[in-house]
């Protein structure tokens, strides 16, 4: 997207595709995470589309700042951004999860004339990386951990 540090959802599919891949062939490990800004209808009515497309822009930069060079951001929905992590251990996952979000909500984000702090609703999983893994089939597993985070109340 122009201005945006986030790849638009086909393009993040295909570069998940590949990393899956490239994880497969050097029995690697990796990791995805997603953030979805809570309340995010409410919000786009309040401050407008304009201000809420430069607000999900700024929390991808916020990302984009706290992750490594050989990660990857992505815009999976209207207030959803994800990060695959290549290198990303099972164990280290939630560690490195948790940190995210919590230095993403204490990011201020502009929505016009106010300033305000995120609330995220996170989920993160270690990718499937068996034979039949695919790129969708990694997101579907991600949308469905979101869901569960989101019935949770919590992530």
């Amino acid at each position: 997207e122009p201005g945006s540090p986030l790849l638009v959802r086909a393009s993040f599919g295909t570069l998940l595709g590949a990393f899956i891949t490239r994880a497969q062939q050097h029995r690697g490990e990796m990791a995805l995470v997603i953030f979805e800004l809570e309340g995010d209808k409410a919000v786009r009515e309040s401050a407008g589309a304009a201000d809420f497309e430069r607000a999900i822009a700024d929390l991808g930069r916020e990302l984009r700042r706290r992750l490594r060079a050989c990660d990857e951001i992505g815009r999976l929905g209207e207030a959803q951004i994800a990060a695959v992590l290549p290198g990303c251990d099972e164990p280290s996952l939630n560690l490195v999860a948790e940190r995210l979000r919590v230095a993403l909500e204490g990011a201020e984000l502009s929505l016009g004339s106010r300033r305000v702090s995120p609330s995220l609703v996170m989920a993160a999983i270690p990718a499937p990386l068996g034979p039949a893994s695919s790129a969708e089939r990694a997101l579907e597993e991600l949308m469905q951990a979101l869901d569960r985070a989101r019935g949770a109340g919590s992530a």
